[in-house]
């Protein structure tokens, strides 16, 4: 098990960014045979709630910090979701500098016919 934030009070906390990473990592090792069941599991553990688990696992949240977790063409496609969402809620679309882009391609593979 990993060890809470000794600032957390009450029933929820605040991640802190190794737990965010942490919890990316066990998107698909988790052990269950859902993901549903895996993100309630979690969110007891880490003592947020199960939604807050599977927008880390999505993408939606602490993108940032997970950044260098996700294959390129996964992270840009959460990127440019998490801008369409926010351009519909009326909110500043965020840029995305160079910097923020995983710089390798695993989990990637290049189709024939596709040249780049």
């Amino acid at each position: 098990k990993l060890q809470m934030d000794p600032t957390c009070k009450g029933k929820r906390c605040v991640l802190s960014e190794g737990q965010v990473r942490a919890i990316f990592l066990l998107k698909n090792s988790h052990g269950f045979k859902n993901r549903h069941a895996a993100s309630m599991s979690m969110a007891k553990e880490f003592r947020v709630s199960s939604k807050t688990i599977r927008d880390i696992w999505n993408g939606r949240c602490w993108l940032r910090i997970t950044a260098d977790l996700w294959g390129k063409d996964d992270y840009l496609a959460a990127t440019e979701r998490k801008r369409a969402k926010d351009m519909a809620r009326g909110i500043r679309a965020s840029t995305i500098s160079q910097e923020d882009q995983p710089e390798s391609n695993e989990g990637t593979e290049e189709k024939p016919g596709n040249a780049t």
